[in-house]
């Protein structure tokens, strides 16, 4: 299979093969990169943690790790639509926009800074997705949100994202979470560049509140 994702070459086991698929236990004293850190803050900043975690693994599970967090952290928000007499409970930030915010930044991010992570952080008006390292090949935050071409700082681990379902290769990502927090009536995300780091961020419409979760 690796060889067939061009991960295997020449008797040599490339370093996304590690990312991708590299067990955790060994990951986290040879790749200590391959780190993701939740935390849920009380108000709008670091102040006081109301939850901390760490996971060191493979992509793939820390995409999942990642979003079993969110699902357990996020509220839910009810909203009501014209010509529907039900509430429609959903959480906070549509789960696919942000689905679509980790993969990205897990395709895209500087594996070699060694001490670079990921990271998501839930605070009461915001929510944000950190990666370690900053935009290439030009690309700026305006032109993500505008039509581009798909440019993966790591093509083999964007390949293999691709190949399992879980990305297009189009370009596409932004302006996706774009259209669905608008359909959501979410404000538009951010993109920050800055500090070594790349931050996606979401916001909630005017009036939503993070947090009892219960509808």
């Amino acid at each position: 299979m690796l060889r067939g994702l061009g991960l295997f070459r020449d008797g040599i086991l490339w370093r996304a093969a590690v990312v991708l698929f590299g067990r955790a236990e060994r990951i986290e004293f040879e790749m200590p990169q391959c780190l993701l850190r939740v935390a849920r803050f009380r108000g709008v900043d670091r102040s006081e943690f109301l939850d901390n975690r760490q996971f060191h693994s493979n992509a793939f599970a820390l995409l999942a790790n990642a979003e079993r967090f969110l699902r357990d952290t996020l509220p839910i928000a009810g909203r009501f639509e014209s010509g529907r007499f039900e509430r429609i409970d959903e959480p906070l930030y549509p789960p696919l926009a942000t689905r679509e915010s980790l993969a990205n930044v897990l395709c895209h991010r500087d594996y070699s800074i060694g001490g670079g992570s990921v990271g998501v952080a839930v605070y009461d008006d915001r929510m944000e997705v950190t990666s370690s390292g900053t935009l290439h090949f030009g690309l700026t935050p305006e032109k993500l949100f505008a039509a581009h071409e798909s440019l993966p700082w790591n093509p083999l681990i964007a390949r293999t994202f691709y190949r399992r379902g879980i990305i297009e290769e189009w370009g596409r990502g932004t302006l996706k979470m774009a259209e669905l927090a608008a359909s959501a009536g979410l404000p538009h995300p951010e993109i920050v560049d800055a500090g070594g780091c790349v931050t996606v961020r979401f916001r909630p419409a005017d009036g939503s509140c993070q947090g009892d979760r219960s509808p």
